[in-house]
Protein backbone atom coordinates (compact mmCIF):
# COMPACT_ATOMS: atom_id res chain seq x y z
CA UNK A 1 0.00 0.00 0.00
CA UNK A 2 1.81 3.31 -0.84
CA UNK A 3 2.49 5.37 2.06
CA UNK A 4 0.48 8.32 1.09
CA UNK A 5 -2.70 6.01 1.33
CA UNK A 6 -1.81 4.71 4.08
CA UNK A 7 -1.07 7.68 6.70
CA UNK A 8 -5.13 9.02 5.03
CA UNK A 9 -6.14 5.52 6.44
CA UNK A 10 -4.78 6.18 10.00
CA UNK A 11 -6.04 9.57 10.03
CA UNK A 12 -9.74 8.43 9.29
CA UNK A 13 -9.43 5.91 11.62
CA UNK A 14 -8.03 8.61 14.22
CA UNK A 15 -11.28 11.22 13.58
CA UNK A 16 -13.40 8.41 13.37
CA UNK A 17 -12.08 7.16 17.07
CA UNK A 18 -12.56 10.82 18.29
CA UNK A 19 -15.50 11.27 17.09
CA UNK A 20 -16.87 7.91 18.71
CA UNK A 21 -15.49 9.62 22.00
CA UNK A 22 -17.14 12.30 22.00
CA UNK A 23 -19.54 12.91 24.66
CA UNK A 24 -23.30 12.75 23.79
CA UNK A 25 -24.12 16.40 25.04
CA UNK A 26 -21.31 18.06 23.31
CA UNK A 27 -24.01 19.87 20.99
CA UNK A 28 -25.88 20.98 24.12
CA UNK A 29 -26.10 24.72 24.63
CA UNK A 30 -23.21 25.94 26.51
CA UNK A 31 -25.95 27.66 29.11
CA UNK A 32 -27.56 24.57 30.15
CA UNK A 33 -24.96 21.36 29.25
CA UNK A 34 -23.62 20.68 33.21
CA UNK A 35 -25.98 22.79 34.51
CA UNK A 36 -25.86 22.12 38.42
CA UNK A 37 -28.83 23.52 40.78
CA UNK A 38 -28.42 23.31 44.57
CA UNK A 39 -30.86 22.35 46.54
CA UNK A 40 -30.86 22.54 50.52
CA UNK A 41 -33.15 21.64 53.24
CA UNK A 42 -32.28 24.79 55.06
CA UNK A 43 -34.10 26.42 51.88
CA UNK A 44 -36.85 24.23 51.61
CA UNK A 45 -40.33 25.74 53.22
CA UNK A 46 -43.08 24.23 52.49
CA UNK A 47 -44.94 26.25 50.63
CA UNK A 48 -48.58 24.27 50.31
CA UNK A 49 -51.65 26.09 52.44
CA UNK A 50 -51.45 25.49 56.24
CA UNK A 51 -51.99 22.17 58.09
CA UNK A 52 -54.72 19.80 56.41
CA UNK A 53 -57.84 19.73 59.48
CA UNK A 54 -58.09 16.28 59.75
CA UNK A 55 -54.49 15.40 60.26
CA UNK A 56 -53.84 17.98 62.89
CA UNK A 57 -51.87 16.70 66.10
CA UNK A 58 -52.27 12.83 64.49
CA UNK A 59 -48.84 11.13 65.07
CA UNK A 60 -47.03 9.28 61.87
CA UNK A 61 -43.51 7.49 61.88
CA UNK A 62 -41.20 8.16 59.02
CA UNK A 63 -39.71 5.20 58.04
CA UNK A 64 -36.16 4.75 56.06
CA UNK A 65 -36.96 6.08 52.24
CA UNK A 66 -35.29 3.50 49.89
CA UNK A 67 -34.24 4.97 46.50
CA UNK A 68 -34.36 2.66 43.41
CA UNK A 69 -34.46 4.32 40.92
CA UNK A 70 -31.81 4.03 38.07
CA UNK A 71 -31.76 7.16 36.87
CA UNK A 72 -30.93 8.85 40.08
CA UNK A 73 -27.13 8.67 41.65
CA UNK A 74 -26.55 8.47 45.31
CA UNK A 75 -26.76 12.14 45.82
CA UNK A 76 -28.20 13.75 42.81
CA UNK A 77 -31.44 13.43 40.80
CA UNK A 78 -31.36 15.52 36.70
CA UNK A 79 -33.86 16.90 34.40
CA UNK A 80 -35.57 14.73 32.04
CA UNK A 81 -32.95 15.42 29.56
CA UNK A 82 -30.29 15.33 31.67
CA UNK A 83 -29.11 18.92 31.04
CA UNK A 84 -29.59 19.75 34.53
CA UNK A 85 -28.10 17.91 38.18
CA UNK A 86 -30.32 18.53 41.02
CA UNK A 87 -27.60 18.25 44.12
CA UNK A 88 -28.78 17.60 47.43
CA UNK A 89 -27.55 19.05 51.04
CA UNK A 90 -28.31 20.14 54.38
CA UNK A 91 -26.97 23.70 54.10
CA UNK A 92 -25.08 25.96 51.37
CA UNK A 93 -21.15 24.85 51.08
CA UNK A 94 -22.10 21.56 53.37
CA UNK A 95 -21.56 17.87 52.22
CA UNK A 96 -23.71 16.11 49.94
CA UNK A 97 -26.48 14.31 51.06
CA UNK A 98 -27.76 11.18 49.98
CA UNK A 99 -31.11 10.76 47.97
CA UNK A 100 -32.98 8.96 50.81
CA UNK A 101 -31.53 11.25 53.11
CA UNK A 102 -32.42 14.77 52.00
CA UNK A 103 -35.74 13.33 51.84
CA UNK A 104 -36.60 12.09 54.61
CA UNK A 105 -35.99 15.46 56.81
CA UNK A 106 -37.52 17.34 53.36
CA UNK A 107 -40.72 14.81 53.65
CA UNK A 108 -40.65 15.09 57.78
CA UNK A 109 -40.79 19.41 56.99
CA UNK A 110 -44.01 18.67 54.62
CA UNK A 111 -45.69 16.24 56.79
CA UNK A 112 -45.30 18.70 59.76
CA UNK A 113 -45.91 21.66 57.93
CA UNK A 114 -49.52 19.52 57.06
CA UNK A 115 -50.17 19.45 60.74
CA UNK A 116 -48.81 15.94 61.98
CA UNK A 117 -46.10 14.90 64.72
CA UNK A 118 -43.17 13.00 62.22
CA UNK A 119 -41.82 10.62 64.30
CA UNK A 120 -38.35 8.77 63.98
CA UNK A 121 -38.82 5.93 65.84
CA UNK A 122 -42.11 3.58 65.61
CA UNK A 123 -44.20 2.83 68.38
CA UNK A 124 -47.46 0.71 69.22
CA UNK A 125 -50.52 2.15 66.85
CA UNK A 126 -48.65 4.70 65.37
CA UNK A 127 -48.99 4.25 61.76
CA UNK A 128 -45.76 3.98 59.90
CA UNK A 129 -45.09 5.20 56.08
CA UNK A 130 -42.63 3.58 54.07
CA UNK A 131 -41.29 4.98 50.55
CA UNK A 132 -39.80 3.87 47.77
CA UNK A 133 -38.79 5.57 44.88
CA UNK A 134 -38.87 3.66 41.96
CA UNK A 135 -38.29 6.41 38.65
CA UNK A 136 -37.20 9.62 39.39
CA UNK A 137 -36.30 13.33 37.29
CA UNK A 138 -37.47 16.67 37.79
CA UNK A 139 -40.88 15.85 35.73
CA UNK A 140 -41.84 13.17 37.17
CA UNK A 141 -41.18 11.38 40.33
CA UNK A 142 -42.74 7.45 40.83
CA UNK A 143 -43.13 6.27 43.89
CA UNK A 144 -44.22 3.15 45.95
CA UNK A 145 -46.43 4.15 48.92
CA UNK A 146 -47.12 1.94 52.37
CA UNK A 147 -48.74 2.14 54.93
CA UNK A 148 -48.22 -0.55 58.25
CA UNK A 149 -49.85 -0.68 61.71
CA UNK A 150 -48.77 -2.36 64.18
CA UNK A 151 -47.25 -4.35 61.08
CA UNK A 152 -50.15 -5.04 59.03
CA UNK A 153 -49.98 -3.12 55.39
CA UNK A 154 -53.51 -0.82 55.77
CA UNK A 155 -52.00 0.94 52.59
CA UNK A 156 -50.04 0.09 49.49
CA UNK A 157 -49.85 2.17 46.60
CA UNK A 158 -47.76 3.13 43.28
CA UNK A 159 -47.90 6.84 43.39
CA UNK A 160 -46.75 9.17 40.31
CA UNK A 161 -46.33 12.96 40.69
CA UNK A 162 -46.08 14.75 37.86
CA UNK A 163 -45.12 18.62 36.91
CA UNK A 164 -45.06 20.26 33.54
CA UNK A 165 -41.58 20.70 31.98
CA UNK A 166 -39.84 23.62 33.27
CA UNK A 167 -40.64 27.13 31.22
CA UNK A 168 -37.66 28.74 32.88
CA UNK A 169 -34.40 27.52 33.45
CA UNK A 170 -32.43 30.04 35.55
CA UNK A 171 -31.28 28.33 38.59
CA UNK A 172 -33.58 29.94 40.99
CA UNK A 173 -36.33 29.28 39.02
CA UNK A 174 -35.60 25.15 38.26
CA UNK A 175 -34.85 25.46 42.48
CA UNK A 176 -38.02 26.52 43.24
CA UNK A 177 -39.82 24.36 40.89
CA UNK A 178 -37.70 21.47 42.94
CA UNK A 179 -39.23 22.67 46.30
CA UNK A 180 -42.56 22.44 45.00
CA UNK A 181 -42.24 19.23 43.78
CA UNK A 182 -41.65 18.38 47.27
CA UNK A 183 -44.68 19.80 48.46
CA UNK A 184 -46.60 18.09 45.72
CA UNK A 185 -45.66 14.63 47.03
CA UNK A 186 -46.63 15.39 50.52
CA UNK A 187 -50.18 16.68 49.29
CA UNK A 188 -50.50 14.05 46.96
CA UNK A 189 -49.69 11.06 49.35
CA UNK A 190 -52.30 12.97 52.00
CA UNK A 191 -54.88 13.43 49.77
CA UNK A 192 -54.94 10.13 48.32
CA UNK A 193 -58.10 8.80 49.67
CA UNK A 194 -57.02 5.19 50.31
CA UNK A 195 -54.70 6.88 52.94
CA UNK A 196 -56.98 8.63 54.13
CA UNK A 197 -59.13 5.55 54.93
CA UNK A 198 -56.24 3.35 56.33
CA UNK A 199 -55.40 6.10 58.17
CA UNK A 200 -57.47 8.57 60.01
Amino acid sequence: MPVRILRLSVVLLLAFALSACTPSNSTLPPDMAGMIVPLTLSGYTPQFSGALPAYKGRKLCLSNIRNDARNTTNFSYYSKDNRVKYSLSNKTNTPLQLVPSFFWYAYQKGFAHAGLTVLDHCTADTPELWIIFQSFNDEELKLTVTLLENGETIFHKNLTIAVPPAADYSPEKLQARAYDMIDLTVKTILSTSEFQAGFL
